[in-house]
């Protein structure tokens, strides 16, 4: 009988648990194994990888949060992934195995034709990754190169490693979705990923959260949907300074994008909905390994209706403009030109209060 799933989370996995998991995946009766942040023996890791290796039922394999905790369990890890070649998403979000780690990782999954899902979330990642990442993300003669990258928290990553995935995204097409929340993108990192996405054209959904980005990326964003939209269908912009008339204008050219055949429903094998929204949640929302699971998606998302505006406000500062009082030695006729001040100060703020309030900055904390 195949069992779809085995999740375990916060315990200490014992050997009886280890020989339980290893006797599905070696009767291949065993799809997914998700476990986080698990105490396990180095004994019993070893024999997990060994199981997993053997499998031909294994789809989906998350070790997240301290799982893979030195450069050994990598190895034994890679051994695993060069002889599983069936393996379709590996999901390794905070483990701190730096570049050389994921260098390991990546060459032993470009033996693996079928994977289409990696994240590497706050994996302590920085510039030398992303040629790692190339090698799985751009096609090959073996492989058509991944449709989904988490990327997320991965602090080390300067402006030149971003223009380094920019230029490999433009020319991956078979990626999809694209996890870059909380990193420290700001807007010339982000302007160099949207134009790799402006190249790519197939790219379907992009997250920003936490980025530090500004009015001048959203701005940039609304000229990549205006001239260049492709496939984009959601973007997340939460937890940066953007302002909410750009927000609802983005919002408007996503839905507007959505081809009229388009179902609204995420389906088994696409679990990004295509309805167009922008995610204004204050929590955060990264690309963990339970999220790319074959059954949910991680971005939350906040669906176009009625009521779209009004989840927008939670993040929402109104930009007040306070006058300071007359001193007392102010004379009459100072008055009277603060007066004019005043109304041309009011007749200014009404003429550009269409251009909308500016989200508040929300704190992110670990």
């Amino acid at each position: 009988m195949l069992v779809n799933a085995i999740e375990h989370s916060d315990v200490e996995l014992t050997k009886e648990h280890i020989k339980e998991i290893g006797d599905l995946l070696e009767s291949n009766q065993l799809r997914i194994i998700s476990l986080r942040n698990c105490k396990i023996s180095d004994v019993n890791f070893k024999r997990l990888m060994k199981s997993s290796g053997r499998s031909t039922s294994l789809l989906q394999m998350s070790l997240s949060v301290g799982v893979i905790s030195d450069q050994q369990r990598i190895e034994l890890l890679a051994q695993a992934l060069r002889k599983n070649k069936l393996l379709k998403s590996l999901h390794i979000h905070g483990n701190p195995i730096g570049d050389e780690g994921l260098k390991v990782i990546a060459e032993a999954l470009s033996y693996n034709s079928h994977v289409t899902s990696l994240d590497v979330g706050d994996c302590d990642l920085g510039d030398a990754a992303i040629q790692h990442l190339r090698l799985l993300l751009m096609p090959t003669s073996e492989q058509e190169g991944l449709s989904e990258l988490g990327l997320s928290a991965n602090t080390r990553i300067s402006t030149a490693g971003w223009a380094s995935l920019a230029m490999t995204v433009a020319h991956s097409p078979n990626l999809r979705r694209v996890y870059l929340d909380y990193n420290n993108l700001e807007d010339i990192g982000a302007s160099s990923l949207l134009v790799g996405v402006a190249a790519n054209q197939q790219i379907e959904a992009l997250d920003f959260e936490g980025t530090g980005v500004t009015e001048k990326t959203a701005q940039l964003l609304l000229d990549l949907l205006q001239n260049y939209p492709g496939k984009l269908r959601k973007i997340t912009l939460s937890e940066n300074k953007v302002k909410k008339s750009t927000v609802a204008a983005i919002k408007s050219i996503l839905r507007a994008n959505v081809p009229d055949d388009a179902s609204i429903d995420a389906s088994e094998d696409d679990f990004l909905s295509t309805t167009a929204s922008v995610n204004s949640s204050q929590g955060h929302t990264s690309c963990t390994s339970d999220a790319l699971s074959e059954t949910s998606s991680s971005v939350t998302e906040v669906t176009d209706t009625e009521g779209s505006v009004q989840s927008e406000t939670s993040t929402v500062k109104d930009l007040v403009l306070t006058d300071i009082e007359d001193p007392v030695e102010k004379t009459q006729v100072e008055k009277v030109d603060a007066a004019k001040k005043k109304k041309k100060k009011k007749v200014k703020e009404e003429e550009e209060e269409d251009l909308g309030e500016e989200l508040k900055e929300v704190p992110v904390f670990w």
